[in-house]
């Protein structure tokens, strides 16, 4: 039998609750992987590999997607709207590990509440897209897809709030990126692109804007 108390009964990890402890799986090369016996909300009961629990690479007996994927077929009169479609990808890449963007929401448990599997709930919640600058922002980037954590933002508002939060090692020093930006006088955006774009910290911090008023000049 397997010991991993935080898979204990009683443990809930998405629609899965484990309400027993499973025998180990022998591997070929002998070594064993840990399983639990778990409840689905949706009533299935199946053994589940605990790291599968622990990294949420299982949320569900596949309910979950079933749904998911059933939502964003309805029709609701606005299925050509700006909204339904960033409904749909939001959902796409919290759910379809086909999705490119999988590995970094899904993959690493970023989810999409209950309530937001229907589009009128979520456009109930969040209201018309402002502007076509506007997409939804998380803003907490490690919360989930919900009413409490999202809103419109433009792509400037985002990167601001990413500067504030991402946060930068340089000579030994380490500032969230907005700090950076004051302390420089070389604006968020600018320094957000560079670092997404793989720059080291030396030249993304150093390396002067040429173009005034170009944010994305010496990128």
């Amino acid at each position: 039998m397997h010991k991993c108390s935080s898979c204990g009964p009683g443990a809930r990890f998405g629609r899965w609750l484990v309400i027993a402890r499973g025998d180990s799986l022998r591997r070929p090369d002998g070594r064993t992987r840990g399983q639990s016996l778990c409840r689905c909300d949706c009533g299935t009961e199946r053994l589940v590999l605990n790291q599968s629990l622990l990294n949420s690479s299982s949320k569900s007996c596949g309910c979950l997607h079933r749904e998911a994927a059933a939502a964003a077929n309805r029709t609701h009169g606005q299925s050509n709207s700006d909204e339904y479609g960033i409904w749909v990808h939001l959902l796409s890449r919290c759910f379809n590990r086909n999705d490119d963007r999988y590995d970094r929401y899904g993959g690493r448990g970023i989810a999409v509440c209950e309530r937001w599997l229907k589009f009128e709930n979520f456009i109930a919640d969040m209201g018309p897209r402002p502007s076509h600058a506007h997409s939804i922002d998380r803003i907490d980037n490690d919360g989930h897809y919900e009413p409490s954590n999202c809103r419109w933002a433009t792509p400037e508002r985002q990167q601001r709030n990413t500067a504030r939060t991402m946060r930068v090692t340089f000579r030994g020093e380490t500032l969230a990126l907005s700090d950076w930006s004051e302390r420089l006088g070389i604006a968020s955006a600018t320094l957000f692109c560079r670092i997404r774009r793989g720059w080291t910290a030396e030249r993304a911090l150093t390396l002067p804007v040429q173009k005034k008023g170009d944010a994305h000049a010496s990128l």
